[in-house]
Formats: structure tokens, sequence, C-alpha cells
């Protein structure tokens, strides 16, 4: 059973020893990410399952990483004194496997170290609460309604299940906000972000799901397809949004949002 649903920012800026004195700047979406870490210790779920657009690809398919174990570190950002260890949980993702096996959609790869779309919000995990396994999913250039659907078949499964299960939704909105993006400035990239987190607010999947392909290319945005899945998952839940945090300091829509299910 799904018992809590998140939308995480997962800029490595977010790592003390990685973003230093820029954690003063993106103090708002730093104390979200404690505030969910806290909240997961309290709803101790048995499982975590990471949507993010980052780490395996498989061109038009969704990928599950089913590797022995996951490495948590940093060192593709210079750190090297992180390194911790997640274990799967391979009961769920045979499961999820099973509901894709006469499609195409899904495919199992196995990777060593997590993206830091899967990474940085665990992190933050990790320092409240350890007694979980994790299970990688990973988006894929389908499109947004095929993210949906893919939520919308995993769902039943995750109902049925005795387990707890928590899944964050990894990723940012536009990277070109203002001239001091690292990706430079797009007009329509603040419209682009308010137009995403009405629809949350308002639960309008259609508003967003219609959002226009040139737009999505143009914004630079790597949130949209994981937030969509989970919105998938969640379609039978009568959930409530709670904005959690919104700031765009360098640039770049960082969203912090929690779904009461």
């Amino acid at each position: 059973m799904i018992t809590s649903a998140y939308i995480v920012p997962h800029t490595p800026l977010l790592i003390p020893i990685i973003g230093k004195e820029n954690l003063l700047v993106i103090k708002k979406t730093k104390l979200a990410l404690e505030k969910i870490a806290t909240q997961i210790l309290l709803d101790k779920p048995d499982v975590i399952i990471t949507i993010t657009s980052h780490g395996p690809s498989a061109e038009n398919k969704f990928v599950i990483n089913s590797n022995l174990n996951y490495g948590l570190n940093f060192r593709n950002f210079g750190d090297f004194s992180i390194n911790r260890k997640l274990l799967p949980d391979f009961e769920l993702i045979g499961l999820i496997q099973l509901i894709f096996e006469n499609t195409s959609s899904l495919v199992a790869l196995s990777e060593d170290a997590l993206d830091h779309g899967s990474g940085v919000p665990l992190y933050y995990v990790l320092e409240k609460y350890s007694n979980f396994k994790l299970v990688p999913l990973h988006t894929s250039c389908k499109s947004l309604a095929s993210h949906y659907e893919f939520g919308v078949a995993m769902q039943e499964e995750l109902i049925k299940t005795n387990k707890k299960i928590t899944i964050l939704a990894s990723g940012e909105l536009s990277h070109r906000l203002s001239q001091n993006s690292p990706s430079g400035y797009h007009s329509q990239a603040k419209k682009f972000d308010h137009r995403v987190i009405e629809a949350l607010k308002e639960k309008d999947i259609d508003k967003m799901l219609n959002i226009d392909d040139l737009t999505i290319k143009g914004v630079y945005e790597c949130g949209l397809k994981p937030i969509v899945t989970l919105l998938g998952v969640l379609d039978k839940y009568n959930f409530i949004p709670q904005d959690l945090s919104y700031e765009k300091p360098f640039g770049i829509g960082h969203l912090a949002l929690k779904f009461h299910v």
C-alpha cells in the first residue's frame, strides 16, 4: 500500500559538503527535504520507490534498476566522503516487471551507483531513517501520457501489497528562469513552472499533460515525467497536495511537495 508520496528536488548543491555556502541560498528547499525525511521516519515505509529522469536509460522503455545493491555517493561531483549502500526490494521489482511482461514498456538494467536524482533526496532520508529497501525507476523518451499510463498500470499491484510504500518523484522544474541560469533564460520558463504548480494544486492532470512539446524542450526541465508518473500511481487516490517549498535562486525551479494519500 502507498502510505506517502512526494515531489523532491535533487540539485547536488543540497549536499552540504558540495553546496557549502550555497545551502544558505536554497535554505527553504533544504528545510523542505528535512521535513520530508522526518515524515518518512514517522511513516516507516518498508520500501521507497524513486522515479527520476536521470540514470540508466533505454530509449523508449522505462528502466527498473535491479542491481544486487546500490551505492549512494557523489563522486561525479567531487565528493568521496559519502558512501552508503542500499538494498533492492526484489519482490516488488518482480511484481512491477510482471505488470509489463507482455509489453515492451519496461526493461531491467543493473547499475551499481545511484544517479543524483535518487541520491540527493535519499541522502536526506538516510539522515533520519534507513530501515527500507529501494526500487529505482527511470523515465523513458515516451510521451507524458505514456508516463501517466505507466503509473496507472503500476497502481494496482502497489495497492495490493501489504508493504508500506513511499514514492519520491525526483526532478527540477525549468532550468532557464533567469539570466544567471547555467542554461540561459527562456521567456516561457516562469509560465511553465507556474502552470505545473497550479496544475498540482488544482489536481488538474490535463493541464499538465497538455503542455506542448516545444515549451517543454525550451525550458529545460527534468521533473515533468517523474511527476506525471507519480500522478498516474495516485490516480485512484483522493490525494491532497501540500506545497512545502518552491524557490529559484540559481535560475532553476526547485519544488518540494507532499501528497496526503
